[in-house]
């Protein structure tokens, strides 16, 4: 099926992104499926005039980033994903290669002397999220990596943003939703009082969990609840060893205004915009 790998990303697999962009993907995804449209509208997605002119700048430069002074700015913008296909990235996807690819060439840029993440994301999939994480605490080994949202830096956008040398928001910018979350359909009930029923032949324990018409185990739920537990300590862990002290109150999936980050731990501090960020760090670039 050609849309196979997508509906098993959207009902199928773990996810740190926040309840109401979950539930706004499942919709329009569903929408979309279900009316088997050839091409994704430019209003699908989310798409913004501040988007495009950020791609505007970068692509005259000819660097994966635009230039504020000697600062590179790098945007981690929309949902995040590791090699996104065209759905993904026409609705608006953040793709995760890119963002390392940006980072490490600025790292290697001589006329670069720090890096500014620019988050505006709810968080997305899981996979490639720790090793992003890794590769951000890495390259601030070489030159100092900042992060800063003026809008929203949840989930696995924080998980990244939590490896930065210090983190700023504005004032009302969305942090945190430190958390994960499985959903996976169990639609055997429908199939029943439509009349159908699935016969399964399978070689393995858990080799058909979630298959369409197949009731969902407690087997099936305590196994794929341990996963979720897996990677949320690997989640906080990371969050732990980037931030400091962060109480285990504040990730529990909640969401905090920016205001209240640097009480939280969460934050270093706010400014107004990115411009006044930038001229805070660039003179003692610590």
């Amino acid at each position: 099926m050609k849309y196979a790998h997508l509906i098993s990303s959207v009902y199928g697999r773990p996810w740190c992104i926040t309840p109401e962009a979950g539930r706004s993907i499942s919709a329009q995804f569903t929408a979309w499926l279900n009316g088997r449209l050839t091409g994704v509208p430019r209003s699908f997605g989310g798409f913004d005039d501040d988007e495009e002119e950020e791609e505007a700048t970068a692509q005259t430069t000819g660097l994966p980033y635009a230039l504020n002074g000697s600062t590179a700015v790098i945007p981690v913008s929309g949902i995040i994903g590791k090699r996104l296909g065209f759905f993904e990235s026409a609705c608006g996807g953040c793709d995760l290669d890119s963002v390392t690819s940006a980072l490490t060439h600025a790292v290697g840029n001589a006329s670069v002397s720090a890096i500014v993440l620019d988050f505006d994301t709810p968080g997305g999939t899981v996979t490639g999220v720790l090793e992003a994480a890794n590769a951000i605490a890495k390259a601030d080994e070489s030159k100092p990596v900042y992060g800063w949202s003026e809008t929203q830096c949840c989930s696995a956008g924080y998980w990244l943003a939590s490896q930065c040398r210090s983190f700023a928001t504005t004032e009302t910018a969305i942090i945190g939703s430190i958390g994960v979350y499985m959903a996976v359909m169990d639609d055997s009930e429908a199939w029943a009082n439509e009349g159908l029923k699935q016969n399964l032949m399978k070689a393995g324990e858990f080799k058909a969990t979630g298959m369409p018409g197949i009731p969902f185990s407690e087997t099936d739920r305590n196994r794929l609840q341990a996963e979720v537990e897996r990677i949320y300590g690997l989640f906080t862990s990371s969050v732990i060893q980037g931030r400091g002290k962060v109480s285990a109150d504040t990730m529990q999936g909640q969401t905090f205004m920016g205001m209240d980050g640097p009480g939280l731990n969460l934050t270093d501090g706010v400014a107004t915009d990115l411009n006044e960020f930038i001229g805070l760090i660039s003179p003692q670039q610590v």
